[in-house]
């Protein structure tokens, strides 16, 4: 006689942990500027995302600031002016076995955004209003070029951090088209 055998056990599923667990990282960051205090972030969206994790921070920091969003996109506002934003976003992603992992940082975007210029009239008449923000208090240096970038009139100006406003005489300046600059502070 052979060996005596039980019964078998009842039946019981399982799932192993696949060898990888690849979470994409998101590709194609861009950003549009939406005001002078807000940007709006896109990127490919990942196929299985749950969703994004964005951080981003003004480039002379080491703070990030984090966010998320359901879907490729996120608009991102309360921002200071004149400053330059780092930005970079990741996928979050579920496994197989329901565990939620993230992808790497995708590559870094750098984004200006602008402070505030208004010129009115435009096209101009005889004086112009120049209304913009200045960073800090001190003094501006506003400039006129031609097409070709030769300066054609210059004016330091005293500014308040801030909304400030300037009026200028374009009396003597021939019809055509010009490019207005504004240095303030160190921008």
């Amino acid at each position: 006689p052979g060996p005596v055998l039980s019964p078998w056990s009842s039946l019981n599923t399982f799932l192993t942990q696949p060898t990888t667990n690849t979470c994409p990282t998101p590709t194609g960051l861009t950003a549009a500027v939406t005001g002078n205090q807000a940007m709006y972030l896109t990127w490919n969206a990942v196929t299985g995302a749950l969703s994004y994790n964005i951080r981003y921070r003004v480039t002379s920091s080491t703070a990030w600031t984090n966010t998320t969003s359901p879907t490729n996109s996120k608009q991102i506002g309360g921002l200071t002016p004149g400053t330059v934003y780092e930005c970079q976003v990741q996928t979050v992603c579920s496994t197989l076995n329901g565990a939620v992992i993230t992808s790497a940082w995708s590559p870094s975007i750098l984004v200006t955004l602008p402070l505030f210029l208004n010129v009115y009239p435009n096209p101009a008449d005889n004086i112009d209003k120049v209304t913009f923000d200045a960073d800090v208090s001190g003094s501006s240096i506003i400039e006129i070029r031609n097409l070709f970038g030769v300066i054609v009139y210059t004016q330091t100006i005293q500014t308040m951090g801030g909304n400030n406003d300037v009026l200028i005489s374009i009396v003597s300046l021939k019809e055509g088209l010009y490019n207005l600059n504004i240095l303030t502070g160190n921008k």
